[in-house]
């Protein structure tokens, strides 16, 4: 009896642990490119650590169509050069890293952010390591509510949502800003710059940790223009005298291709753009120096197929809604899997310029044309096929199942007019022409715009 108690006690023990660590992966915030997916990762050959400069310029869907690596960015905003050890660690121990490459930007000024910021990072570690991870960071002892996430995201509870209880996998941790360009003045600076003790450091423990642990590390400077130039040069100079592997692609801009007017968010970011010329240069190094394998064949690794394609249709959703020329929209959103619903109302369909006429009409759409200046309108092209065409003074109602997955309810009259799809509003009593894209394949809306008589050919998204 004695013992049976004890097997109980243990088993109920191993069942509490379990059931906590499965509700911190459900209580926290969410994001979209959401790294909690990271956890159920296994086998990553490449992780990307660092700075929101990694975490907007790398993407592992990219390295998976082009090479068929398999990969990982762990980069975040405020990620200190501290929180990235831990992040490495983690990487090499729970998930078999076999290359780490790693952004100095914080490195090298030696930075910290904001203890806030620092404690939502912490999320990112698994439990194992977050209670070391904060001594180091605060150079305190443990305030327990600062790294118990169930206990700090305790009240959400009430407000869970669906994708709470799921991971989004597609995006392997990127944060995307794929076709946003910097627009300002493109200035750099550069001074004679002395590394500080703190840097040479922290450079010696990450080599140290990855020469003990046989895994490549390769530290990185990604351009931008908001650093003086000298501190990369100088670590440059660092990395030769010890023996490690650093690409300044600041210096090697020209060479890769890399235009700093067009490859930057903004002054301290590359787009994904920017970033996939990096990665053109230093991927095929990793595979030709330290014989890396690609497992798009692999069945292991079914399932990146398939994130691939879900990535696709996601970075298609954003240069969408990143378009603001109208005829280059058109031809953007007119393509199978997407449902497209137009409504207009009164004098709308007959104010038009023939250029956006041009359009309707290549879509197979035809009643446009005899509408008269009180006449109300729908259209419907779904898969693009024509479903539903209609003009009238009266009211007009549509009402439909789209491919037996979700309901569209469509109103034009001359009162109320406006789109109900899949349980989403859009186009309430907007003046003009409306026109809202559906993704038949993700189930969420691609686009949702606004043409006015004021000005047709520009784009308003509401």
């Amino acid at each position: 009896m004695k013992y049976k108690n004890i097997i109980l006690s243990i088993v109920f023990t191993f069942v509490v642990i379990i059931i906590y660590f499965q509700w911190e992966k459900v209580i926290q915030i969410k994001r979209d490119e959401d790294h909690g997916q990271f956890f159920h990762e296994k086998n990553i050959d490449v992780v990307f650590i660092g700075t929101s400069k990694t975490w907007m310029a790398f993407s592992p869907m990219y390295i998976w169509d082009k090479y068929g690596i398999v990969s990982y960015n762990r980069g975040s905003s405020g990620q200190s050069y501290k929180m990235s050890y831990f992040l490495m660690k983690d990487a090499v121990e729970n998930h078999n890293a076999k290359v780490i490459v790693f952004d100095i930007s914080y490195l090298l000024s030696v930075s910290d952010p904001y203890e806030s910021v620092i404690s939502n990072i912490l999320n990112m570690i698994p439990l194992t390591n977050r209670y070391q991870a904060y001594k180091e960071l605060f150079g305190k002892d443990l305030d327990f509510d600062k790294v118990n996430i169930a206990a700090r995201f305790h009240t959400r509870w009430k407000e869970l949502k669906k994708n709470d209880f799921t991971y989004n996998s597609y995006m392997k941790g990127l944060y995307d800003y794929p076709f946003m360009r910097y627009d300002g003045e493109i200035k750099f600076s550069k001074h004679e710059v002395q590394l500080s003790p703190e840097t040479i450091k922290y450079a010696k423990l990450f080599q140290e940790y990855a020469d003990k642990n046989g895994v490549k590390l390769i530290f990185i400077d990604i351009p931008a223009i908001n650093m003086d130039l000298g501190y990369g040069e100088a670590f440059g100079k660092l990395a030769k005298k010890e023996g490690w592997i650093y690409f300044n692609y600041n210096k090697l801009a020209k060479d890769i291709g890399f235009d700093y007017k067009y490859d930057l968010v903004d002054v301290g970011h590359t787009n994904t753009e920017g970033g996939s010329k990096i990665l053109n240069h230093l991927i095929p190094y990793l595979i030709s120096v330290y014989n890396l394998q690609s497992k798009k064949n692999d069945i292991e690794y079914t399932q990146w197929n398939n994130d691939y394609k879900k990535y696709m249709r996601h970075m298609i959703r954003k240069k969408i809604k990143g378009i603001d020329n109208i005829d280059d929209w058109f031809s953007m959103v007119y393509k199978d899997n997407y449902c497209i619903t137009i409504i207009s109302v009164g004098e709308i369909m007959s104010l038009i310029p023939k250029t956006i006429k041009d359009e309707l009409n290549k879509m197979g759409l035809t009643k446009y044309n005899t509408i008269n200046n009180k006449d109300n309108y729908i259209a419907i092209i779904n898969d693009k096929n024509v479903v539903y065409e209609e003009k009238s003074v009266d009211k007009i109602e549509y009402k439909s199942r789209i491919n037996d997955i979700y309901n569209l309810y469509v109103l034009s009259s001359p009162d109320a007019w406006g789109i109900k799809i899949s349980g989403y509003l859009r186009s309430i009593n907007q003046y003009g022409l409306n026109i809202v894209v559906y993704d038949n394949n993700d189930k969420t809306i691609v686009d949702s715009i606004l043409l006015s008589p004021v000005n047709f050919k520009e784009i308003i998204r509401n």
